[in-house]
């Protein structure tokens, strides 16, 4: 288990007030347009915010209501992942729909992770009452939602502020452990500062025939253009693998995550079928990664069901 999911665990089992990593729903109707874009608003301002966890169960003031647990439980995340990206055109999926124990008693809960790029709705959201009665969007088309306090509202100079400070302080703390390793060598060592880009070679416009492998110590080139080599990002795969399947089967972005966690699919594990330049990027994929998932689906049909198995038992498992 991450440090930041056992953060956000300890603040879903301790919390007594909503703020602003913290909120509240007393029910749920998953079949209500208006409660979705509502959780989607919450989700995806936390998400710009640092992170936070939705519980629900528990009433404004503090208080449990009757509502059933098993109706958030079992909700598919890719359904979840589905919605948002229909509001944002983003393959946000970095939240976990899980049981939570309040002093004995079982609640459901939405742990949110931390996004380093904000995320921005690029379509209004359904049509909301507000608490004077009046009907107005969830949110709005071209907006940034952030917490303020216990609410979700569009972002401000200091909400973007904050997330420039986040990432300053993500790069320094990985500069400061650069200098203390560098603090720490031993008289007779000495450190050498290489650039990766001294030893790349830009491929040149005609074809030159090579193979993608792991191995650190192989030439290394760079591509002109990587979009030629992994053609897809999350949901253009999830396209091209359906279109391939020809109705046979239907899959969704939480399959794709599914099947990349269950066989260690990365970009330093399969460079061939992941690509992701900079962190805070969407990864892109091969066609042979996506020739690959539909080879293991021929193969045996279970192939899509045993990864989304594999990760539920995970998450059993860490809870």
């Amino acid at each position: 288990m991450t440090k930041e999911k056992q953060r956000l665990l300890e603040l879903a089992q301790t919390a007594t007030k909503e703020g602003r990593q913290v909120d509240f729903k007393e029910r749920f109707d998953p079949l209500s347009p208006q409660d979705w874009a509502r959780i989607i608003k919450d989700v995806i301002a936390m998400a710009n915010s640092g992170g936070g966890v939705i519980l629900f169960g528990i009433k404004d003031d503090g208080s449990y209501s009757n509502f059933d647990r098993n109706t958030i439980i079992g909700i598919d995340p890719a359904v979840v992942a589905d919605k948002i990206s229909s509001y944002t055109r983003e393959d946000f999926s970095e939240f976990e729909i899980l049981e939570i124990t309040r002093k004995k008693r079982r609640l459901a809960g939405i742990l949110i992770f931390s996004t380093p790029t904000p995320i921005v709705f690029t379509r209004a959201g359904t049509d909301v009452t507000e608490d004077k009665g009046k009907q107005k969007p969830a949110f709005v088309k071209g907006s940034v939602y952030f917490r303020h306090g216990a609410k979700s509202e569009p972002g401000t100079t200091s909400d973007i502020k904050s997330v420039i400070d986040r990432v300053v302080s993500r790069i320094k703390k990985s500069w400061l452990q650069g200098i203390r390793k560098v603090a720490s060598i031993q008289e007779g060592e000495e450190v050498i500062v290489s650039r990766k880009e001294t030893a790349t070679t830009t491929i040149p416009t005609q074809r030159v025939l090579g193979k993608i492998v792991t191995n650190k110590d192989a030439p290394s080139f760079r591509l002109e253009n990587p979009r030629e080599v992994w053609p897809f990002r999350t949901k253009e795969l999830v396209a091209e693998i359906n279109e391939r399947l020809d109705g046979e089967k239907t899959i969704t972005i939480h399959d794709i995550l599914c099947i990349r966690r269950r066989h260690n699919i990365n970009e330093n594990t399969k460079p061939d079928y992941v690509y992701k330049p900079y962190q805070d990027l969407s990864p892109r994929y091969s066609v042979p990664f996506a020739s690959w998932i539909l080879g293991s689906y021929k193969k045996s049909q279970k192939f899509f069901d045993e990864a989304r198995e594999y990760i539920k038992k995970s998450k059993s498992r860490h809870e």
